[in-house]
């Protein structure tokens, strides 16, 4: 059965990839569905999922991130799939539609401290840095950088990165509204 819920998140169908997404989370809350879908054959199934199609990748990835969002030891199995690894790498390789999707699942992930400390550990924080310093020769970092205007101080990179240079712990409001925006209060 499992296996058919994992498979289910590569479906062509949103609303079943939505609803087997809520599935594989709400099995994640208990540790035993943790390790039964991110070990062994329900990991097996997974990894498999990732090398299909960009759409099915990036299902894949969503589900991680909102399991790894469920606690530090969702976000320690999470980590341990290299599956957010993958996720990170992202960023910075590939096209900017690629790079720009795999920054907006990660925005979740940014606003807590565990998920921050991932980031800065993986040396995500100081890539996107520089991305934000290219902004004004690089026609992508500009894209990236653009998201919902400087006159409000708010941008797609900025997922509350530049909030390290002061207390890493500081609450961090992402505007629900838009999915770019980020306040650092």
């Amino acid at each position: 059965m499992l296996h058919l819920v994992l498979k289910s998140v590569g479906d062509k169908c949103l609303g079943v990839v939505k609803l087997a997404s809520s599935v594989v989370v709400k099995m994640c809350h208990q540790p035993v569905g943790l390790t039964a879908v991110f070990c062994g054959a329900g990991l097996a199934v997974i990894q498999e999922m990732v090398a299909q199609r960009d759409t099915t990748r990036f299902n894949v990835y969503e589900l991680v991130v909102e399991v790894g969002l469920l606690g530090s030891a969702a976000l320690s199995v999470a980590v341990n799939t290299g599956l957010l690894d993958r996720l990170l790498s992202e960023v910075t390789t590939g096209d900017g539609l690629t790079q720009l999707t795999a920054l907006q699942l990660l925005i979740p992930l940014a606003l807590t401290p565990g998920g921050r400390a991932l980031l800065d550990e993986r040396g995500v924080t100081a890539r996107l840095m520089y991305l934000l310093s290219l902004a004004k020769s690089d026609p992508i970092a500009r894209l990236l950088t653009h998201g919902s205007g400087p006159s409000k101080g708010h941008n797609t990179l900025d997922l509350g990165f530049s909030a390290h240079k002061g207390d890493p712990e500081r609450p961090l409001h992402y505007g629900r509204g838009k999915p770019s925006s980020l306040e650092v209060t």
